[in-house]
């Protein structure tokens, strides 16, 4: 029997045909992320209905001070000790629900310890400035 495996925090899913594999990688996803996974079988033609996915991200809308830290500290090619600050925005952060995009007017988007341009963390999730 197929199973259904899908997060409900990111939007992570996979059909697995084994119930051994299905558990391994319910397991899995959930120690890496600390997300609540779920694991449905599947008969057949059966449709598969997933949840809403709600971007951590949404959440700052309106905030006027966001923890953002540089994302590419521990990586090996760049040199950078983990830059992390609160930023005050010169006006409140704008969520894009339609692109999952956020705009945070007054930061800029360059790690001041290592020029890091495009990967940072803002309030816990990852981000890139790549599009």
């Amino acid at each position: 029997m197929t199973h259904h495996v899908c997060c409900r925090d990111c939007r992570f899913e996979a059909l697995e045909d084994s119930d051994d594999e299905a558990d391994h990688l319910v397991e899995t996803h959930q120690e890496q992320t600390d997300h609540e996974v779920a694991c449905e079988p599947v008969d057949g033609m059966a449709k598969i209905v997933t949840w809403d996915h709600e971007n951590p991200l949404a959440e700052l809308q309106g905030e006027t001070e966001v923890e953002v830290e540089c994302g590419v500290a521990g990586d090996s090619h760049i040199a950078c000790d983990g830059w992390s600050e609160i930023v005050e925005l010169v006006e409140p952060a704008e969520f894009d629900l339609e692109n999952e995009t956020i705009s945070l007017p007054g930061f800029d988007w360059e790690c001041p310890v290592c020029g890091n341009p495009s990967e940072f963390v803002v309030e816990e999730t990852r981000v890139s400035t790549h599009v």
